[in-house]
């Protein structure tokens, strides 16, 4: 069985954007076994997450979104197929809050693709 990373790691590309007047700062990682994504959509008071496996085999994501700072608890968030595959959870929380993406991707040639700690949004409701 093969096993790949999809998320943060020391090699790994971490991207930052801020949302004016929002504190809001959004998390992409690009590692060996993939992308992972999250970002607070302030328009909306939504969490926008996604994941892509570095495989071409159909796949199944299990995760949870979970929450902290001014926020608490966690949200599972599930997708399968092919690509890209993402959702969106309701926001939580009440001042400076996080949001951090984790769970795994299990394709259907047995690989398994497992997002890392540290893909993490902050914000501001």
């Amino acid at each position: 069985m093969k096993k790949g990373l999809l998320a943060f790691s020391l090699a790994a590309l971490l991207g930052t954007s801020f949302i004016a007047g929002n504190q809001t700062e959004a998390a992409s990682a690009i590692g060996p076994g993939g992308t992972s994504t999250i970002d607070y959509l302030s328009g909306s008071d939504k969490i926008y997450w996604s994941v892509k496996p570095n495989t071409s085999w159909p796949y199944q994501f299990q995760g949870y979104v979970t929450f902290g700072y001014g926020a608490s608890g966690s949200v599972p968030v599930a997708s399968l197929g092919v690509g890209l595959r993402g959702g969106l959870v309701d926001a939580r929380g009440s001042g400076f809050c996080s949001a951090t993406l984790n769970g795994t991707a299990y394709a259907l040639d047995g690989s398994t693709f497992t997002v890392l700690p540290r893909v993490t949004t902050y914000y501001t409701r």
